[in-house]
């Protein structure tokens, strides 16, 4: 009978370490189940990052954005954790207060471009709510009659001036 062996375990990162290089910083927002991080270089993106922010943050717009911090707290760093510590998320990257579009737009506007198609800084955002200006297929129209029964739309705006939290 063959000995079995035992693999040694994986050492996991320190509490306050993540396990992309972020380090909790006792970041004001922090709560006991959330730790905002701070990145001292510009993240590594693995294979395993999906988002457009991990394809969009170059060395270059790293330097440049790495120390912005909103007038409301929200830093650079908070607006790419959830890209750089979820890896599969194809966004990636957070506002946390409105002024965070003007501040972070060098990362937002590639972003929102790759994701919608949209330019934001060139296009205007399109508005039709005319029931009679939705085209269907005949076959489109036989799909959405026999599988859907209702809808709804949410729309949500914050109050200007608090966290999107």
């Amino acid at each position: 009978m063959a000995e079995a062996t035992e693999t040694p375990p994986t050492e996991a990162p320190a509490a306050n370490v993540s396990g992309y290089g972020g380090v909790a910083s006792d970041d004001s927002k922090d709560t006991d189940t959330f730790k905002y991080m701070t990145y001292p270089a510009k993240p590594e993106f693995t294979d395993g990052h999906k988002s457009l922010m991990s394809k969009t943050l170059t060395p270059e717009l790293w330097d440049k954005m790495k120390d912005l911090k909103t007038t409301g707290g929200y830093t650079f760093h908070n607006c790419i954790q959830t890209g750089v510590e979820t890896p599969h998320l194809g966004v990636g990257c957070t506002a946390g207060d409105e002024e965070s579009w003007d501040l972070f737009a060098d990362l937002f506007n590639p972003v929102i471009k790759g994701w919608h198609g949209y330019d934001p800084e060139s296009g205007t955002h399109p508005t039709d709510l005319n029931w009679d200006s939705v085209n269907f297929t005949d076959e489109n129209l036989a799909l959405f009659n026999k599988y859907v029964a209702s809808t709804r739309i949410r729309a949500a705006r914050n109050i200007s001036g608090y966290g999107m939290e």
